[in-house]
């Protein structure tokens, strides 16, 4: 996948290994890392079936939440309270 999404508010695309800051509905602000990302990961038939495809940010709260979204790139809207910190490797 060529298309790349980016941070609301940005021209800043969303890569795997970002370190991002993401206020989920009802809760605390929390620090995460984008952990999958469609054309960057390696290919997982849970996150990429059919025409769906999803990207992933592992929150760091005390159950290590996975916060999973639909990765439609131009058209997909990114969450307004997903915050971009910095890049981080994927590895990491």
């Amino acid at each position: 996948m060529t298309e790349f999404l980016s941070y609301p508010g940005t021209d800043i695309d969303i890569r795997l290994g970002d370190v991002v800051s993401y206020k989920p509905f009802l809760r605390k602000r929390v620090q995460g890392k984008v952990v999958y990302m469609p054309g960057e990961s390696q290919k997982n038939s849970q996150f990429e079936y059919g025409d769906v495809s999803l990207w992933l940010i592992k929150l760091d709260d005390k159950r290590g939440s996975l916060v999973q979204l639909g990765y439609f790139p131009p058209d997909e809207v990114v969450p307004k309270s997903l915050k971009f910190i910095s890049r981080g490797s994927p590895d990491e």
